[in-house]
C-alpha cells in the first residue's frame, strides 16, 4: 500500500562507475512529485570526509530515479541526489507479514505445510533484515510465542536495514545508513546518543530469543564493520557473545565469491575465488545434522531477493 498524498524529502548517495546515466537503487519506490523542482538537488564530493559541492540545478536531469548529467559522472567519487517525492510505499510491513507467515506454518493445525521447528537465513542485505526482525521483537508473535528457533544472518556485517520509518531505503549498501547502533547482541553504550541497549539485550527483543548463527567473510570486516558485533564500539574491548548465539568467520573469504580462473574487475585486485559455502554447511552441520531447507520464498514479504524462510 501507498502512503496517497503524502510528500517528502528523499535522498540517497551512489558512487558510479561510469559516466553513464544512473538509476539510484536506493530510492526504488519513490516517485518525484516534480522531477524538474529547483528543490530537488545533486551533490558530489571527491572522497569520504571531503566537504559536499552542489551541482548546478541546469546541468542534469531527473526522470524517476534515474538522474542524468551533462558530461557524464566521474567514476569513483560520491554523489548524493535528493528530491522531493510523493505516494511512498508503507514500509516495514515485511516483519510482520513474515512473522505471522512463519507462526501460521509452525502453529496453525490448518497449515498449508507444518513445522515443528522453524529457522530463517539471510544472506547479505536480507541477512541485515534478520538483525532488525529480531531487534524489533518480532521473534514473538501476537499471542506471545516464539516464531523462528534458530536464525542465520549470513554476511551481514554489524549492519542492520533503514526499514521502520517513513521514507526508508531498505536496500541501502552504503556503510552510513546501513550500519547503525546497536551493533552487538549484548547491550553496549553508544558513545556518540548515550543509549544502552543491544541487539538481543532490550525489552523488545528479550523474550524468545533464537539460537543464533553469524557467518562472516573477510569483507565483512573490511566494509560491514563485523568486529562491532564482538567488541565494545570503541573497539578497547572483546565481547562475549551470549549463550544461545555463535559466531563463524571464514579467514580469506570474500562476500561474492570470484570467478576461476581471477578475472579483474573494477577494483585494483582480481575477484577472490575462495569458496566458503562449503565451510558455511560443515559449521551448520556440526549443530545439527539434518536440516531440510524450505526453497519456497514468501512472496507476501517482498523485498527478500535470496533469503529463504525456512522448516526443519
Amino acid at each position: 500500500p501507498a502512503a496517497a498524498g503524502v510528500t517528502g524529502l528523499v535522498h540517497a548517495t551512489f558512487i558510479p562507475t561510469d559516466r553513464n546515466a544512473t538509476t539510484v537503487g536506493d530510492l526504488v519506490g519513490y516517485t518525484p512529485s516534480d522531477p524538474a523542482s529547483p528543490q530537488n538537488t545533486l551533490r558530489v564530493r571527491t572522497r569520504l570526509g571531503a566537504g559536499w559541492v552542489t551541482i548546478p540545478r541546469e546541468k542534469w536531469t531527473l526522470s524517476g530515479n534515474t538522474v542524468t548529467l551533462q558530461g557524464g559522472f566521474e567514476p569513483g567519487q560520491t554523489y548524493e541526489l535528493a528530491y522531493v517525492a510523493v505516494n511512498p510505499p508503507v514500509a516495514g510491513l515485511g516483519f510482520t507479514a513474515v512473522r505471522d507467515a512463519a507462526a501460521w506454518v509452525k502453529y496453525a493445525p490448518d497449515a498449508a505445510v507444518s513445522a515443528k521447528y522453524t529457522f530463517a537465513f539471510g544472506s547479505s542485505q536480507t541477512g541485515r533484515w534478520l538483525r532488525d526482525f529480531l531487534y524489533e521483537g518480532f521473534n514473538t508473535d501476537e499471542r506471545n510465542r516464539q516464531v523462528f528457533d534458530a536464525v542465520i544472518p549470513h554476511l551481514s556485517g554489524a549492519g542492520g536495514v533503514v526499514l521502520d520509518q517513513r521514507w526508508s531505503t531498505p536496500t541501502s549498501l552504503l556503510m552510513e545508513s546501513a550500519t547503525h547502533f546497536p551493533f552487538s547482541d549484548r547491550k553496549q553504550r553508544d558513545p556518540i546518543t548515550g543509549i544502552e541497549e543491544g541487539l538481543l539485550d532490550n525489552p523488545r527483543a528479550a523474550d524468545h530469543q533464537p539460537k543464533i548463527f553469524y557467518t562472516y567473510s573477510d569483507t565483512e570486516y573490511w566494509e560491514r564493520s563485523v568486529a562491532l558485533t564482538h567488541t565494545t564500539p570503541d573497539g578497547s574491548k572483546d565481547i562475549v557473545p551470549p549463550d544461545n548465539v555463535r559466531l563463524y568467520y571464514f579467514a580469506g573469504g570474500p562476500h561474492n565469491i570470484g570467478r576461476f580462473p581471477p578475472v579483474a574487475g573494477n577494483g585494483e585486485t582480481p575477484d577472490n575465488p575462495f569458496d566458503w559455502k562449503n565451510g558455511c554447511a560443515m559449521a551448520w552441520h556440526r549443530r545439527r545434522t539434518a536440516i531440510r531447507v524450505c526453497r519456497t520464498a514468501l512472496s507476501c514479504a517482498p523485498p527478500m531477493w535470496h533469503s529463504r524462510c525456512c522448516a526443519a
